[in-house]
């Protein structure tokens, strides 16, 4: 009798030694998935710093390209302007040299 209550003891503490080396076994890799996610979310988080620094100068470069662009539009106009005061100059002196022409 005192034997199987010794044998019935040792099943239950090698049962618990099983539990408690699962469980070990267990909360290891629980320990390694979560050391995993922390390094993902650290990733994650370098990331979006990355991707809003890309924006911040991706918007500083289309300012400075619109104001660029705006720039080349004035001096277009200011070409084109330019362009046709010298056409109307080449007309007038076109007619000036007629003129002279016939009254010479």
């Amino acid at each position: 009798d005192e034997v199987e209550e010794l044998r019935a003891q040792l099943d239950d503490a090698e049962a618990a030694d099983d539990m408690v080396e699962k469980l070990t076994t267990r909360n290891l890799a629980l320990d390694e998935q979560l050391r995993d996610a922390r390094a993902t979310i650290e990733d994650l988080h370098e990331l979006k710093d990355t991707q809003e620094e890309l924006e911040e100068s991706l918007v500083h470069a289309e300012r400075a390209a619109r104001a660029e662009l705006h720039a080349k539009q004035i001096e277009l106009l200011d070409a084109t302007d330019a362009l046709v005061a010298t056409r109307r100059t080449v007309v007038d002196l076109e007619n000036v040299v007629e003129n002279l022409s016939r009254v010479a």
